[in-house]
């Protein structure tokens, strides 16, 4: 197969607009043999709104796109923030990209924002100040309490910074314009307030809770301009939001104290990726595919501890241990809705029924090929037990 039909196909197994580097790790684990460091350039000869494409295909001299030329295949798009390009399939029904799910996640997960978070950064001074007062608080009362805690920094941005953490803050974007998705549901660990009130009431900040405030999104009106959303959610994604919560839930450190500021990201990073070692091997003994989905999108895949890394700590990341889940599926495992059954089926609580994860009811679990990385019954026995609280 020619390495352009290879990069095509790396496209259409992540299943989303994905960058270089994305199908660079896709191709580098799934096809053996080419060396991969000409993604970018072979992108760019199949990328019909790529201005340097005849850089790469000097054969040709027409680059108006033909739906019979088997070269016209993707387009470059910008996810939120605009400075982030991917690359997806080009539909020419409608000149644009093709339909792909809403539901994926272009940015980062919590785990890689809160290790990639500015420590000194004086907007976490403003959560710090919302939590202190423990009431919703205007930009004034704000002020004052940094004023009086933090008299050796200066305040002039309180606003853009309130801003920048508040879910449904539809300027947002002019605060953290590097920021890919501003769903509230996944984790990122600036979602941290809630705006209420509007400038006859006088506008006041406070936590933000996914249970009492719902999911937000910010999303482009029909002026061009941001307007903020709550989302309409079921009840398994309600519960998926929820779950995600209680993972960031741990307060923010003091972001100065370096050992407790790296003690609160590599706890995130190994409660939602699981240690890196143990993800490898999940990875290398299913084939890099969800045990329960099938799902081979690398990105979304994680480690899931079947008894729970808290119980066992480092003794925990055995590959008996674990099960190679998509993002979804490790946290429904995790909340107790979704556990295996004495036979090795997939069995889902009564709150996902008549959702999306219906159909995974009876579905056999995947299981490696060799038997001695299999998930061992005992440990699959006492996740049914003590966190789906089914009978053994």
């Amino acid at each position: 197969m020619a390495k352009r039909d290879q990069v095509l196909e790396a496209v259409r197994a992540i299943g989303r607009p994905c960058s270089v580097a994305e199908m660079t790790t896709w191709l580098e684990r799934h096809r053996d043999g080419p060396v991969w460091t000409d993604v970018a350039n072979i992108l760019s000869s199949l990328t019909i709104n790529d201005g340097n494409r005849h850089l790469h295909d000097r054969g040709r001299r027409d680059f108006t796109p033909d739906p019979n030329n088997p070269k016209d295949m993707l387009i470059k798009v910008q996810v939120r923030g605009g400075r982030d390009v991917r690359y997806w399939l080009y539909d020419f029904a409608t000149d644009g990209p093709a339909p792909y799910s809403e539901g994926a996640d272009l940015g980062l997960t919590g785990a890689e924002a809160a290790a990639r978070l500015d420590r000194n950064a004086r907007y976490w001074q403003v959560s710090e100040a919302v939590e202190a007062l423990g009431k919703p608080s205007s930009i004034r009362e704000i002020i004052d309490w940094l004023e009086t805690h933090h008299p050796e920094v200066r305040h002039p941005d309180v606003r853009q910074n309130a801003g920048m953490l508040t879910v449904n803050e539809p300027n947002r974007p002019h605060f953290d314009a590097g920021r890919k998705s501003y769903r509230t549901d996944r984790g990122h660990p600036k979602d941290v307030l809630f705006r209420q009130g509007g400038p006859s009431t006088g506008v006041t900040y406070e936590l933000y809770d996914v249970a009492q405030h719902g999911v937000w999104d910010l999303r482009p009106s029909a002026g061009g301009k941001w307007k903020a959303v709550m989302l309409d959610l079921g009840p398994a994604e309600q519960a998926l939001a929820e779950a995600r919560a209680e993972v960031y839930a741990e307060p923010l450190p003091d972001f100065s104290n370096e050992p407790e500021a790296r003690r609160f990201e590599m706890r995130a990073i190994a409660m939602r990726e699981g240690q890196p070692q143990f993800k490898a091997a999940l990875l290398d003994a299913y084939t890099s595919k969800c045990a329960i989905t099938g799902c081979a999108v690398q990105a979304i895949l994680e480690g899931a501890h079947i008894v729970p890394y808290a119980a066992g700590g480092v003794a925990s990341n055995v590959v008996s241990n674990g099960l190679l889940l998509r993002s979804d599926i490790h946290t429904l495992f995790d909340r107790g809705l979704l556990w295996v059954d004495g036979d090795g089926f997939v069995q889902i609580g009564p709150e996902l029924d008549a959702s999306e994860y219906t159909p995974l009811r009876g579905r056999k679990l995947r299981l490696p090929s060799h038997s001695s990385a299999h998930p061992h019954p005992d440990h699959l026995a006492h996740h049914r037990v003590h966190t789906a609280r089914q009978p053994n």
